[in-house]
């Protein structure tokens, strides 16, 4: 708001509060850490370079921890593999790019690394905890709804467990719901101003890009919701060829 733009400017107003005072593109997750590391550079320091200095380090911190636990990850997934270059594959966690791109750019190490731990989690059984992390990753980043998705419809159409579903439904609710609820609570403008953002978007790396070759064409946002759509239907309504595969 202006009053709150005003109030900061004379340096009184220390944290304003994203999806609130500005308009935030990011979930909520991400909102939650930007308030926190925004709050504390401008509550602790006396300048603004020295401010950005400080919300540098909080999101570095955070990232690096995730990307450890992203790299972690991995490693446990592969342990449980067959294939005989796993050896091989860990080494390629560390050497990847986009291990070294991702690591500073936006918030995909943490969406990756959360999504990943929550399917690590459904490895071992533990669906709560399982439907918790992948809920926390569609919290950062929307695009992993899919991941979650998946397990939901396995747990309840192709392998019919009650419980096990229930488990992961309500921790995908705590993290991947619950979120989103309250942001709405907090600022419905600021939600309503997340959610059109995301339908707004252009064609990011599309694969129509090579046919359509304007990323603001209407048309890539309608293939991609039509494909989206007859996955799913398709998943939900057949699911054979994912009969033989276990949820875990």
């Amino acid at each position: 708001s202006a009053e709150a733009y005003r109030e900061f400017a004379r340096g009184g107003y220390k944290c304003p509060v994203p999806y609130v005072d500005y308009k935030f593109e990011d979930p909520p997750l991400v909102g939650l850490l930007w308030y926190i590391s925004t709050c504390t550079a401008f509550s602790y320091t006396s300048s603004f370079e020295s401010a950005l200095r400080v919300h540098y380090y909080i999101h570095s911190a955070v990232i690096a921890l995730l990307h450890a636990v992203l790299v972690y990850t991995l490693y446990a997934l592969l342990k449980t593999s067959e294939a005989r270059s796993r050896r091989l594959l860990r080494l390629l966690l560390l050497l990847s790019p986009s291990t070294v791109i991702y690591s500073v750019y936006n918030w995909d190490v943490a969406a990756s690394s959360l999504l990943l731990l929550g399917v690590l989690y459904t490895t071992k059984e533990k669906y709560f905890a399982a439907g918790l992390l992948q809920g926390l990753s569609v919290s950062t980043k929307l695009l992993t709804l899919g991941v979650p998705f998946y397990y939901a419809t396995k747990l309840l159409l192709v392998e019919g467990r009650g419980k096990s579903r229930l488990r992961f439904l309500a921790g995908f609710t705590v993290g991947g719901v619950l979120p989103f609820t309250l942001l709405y609570a907090l600022s419905p403008r600021g939600f309503a101003q997340l959610a059109m953002h995301h339908a707004a978007w252009y064609c990011e790396n599309c694969l129509y890009l090579a046919v359509i070759r304007d990323i603001w064409s209407e048309h890539h946002k309608n293939l991609f919701y039509s494909v989206v759509a007859v996955v799913a239907a398709v998943y939900l309504l057949y699911a054979y060829p994912w009969r033989g595969i276990s949820a875990r």
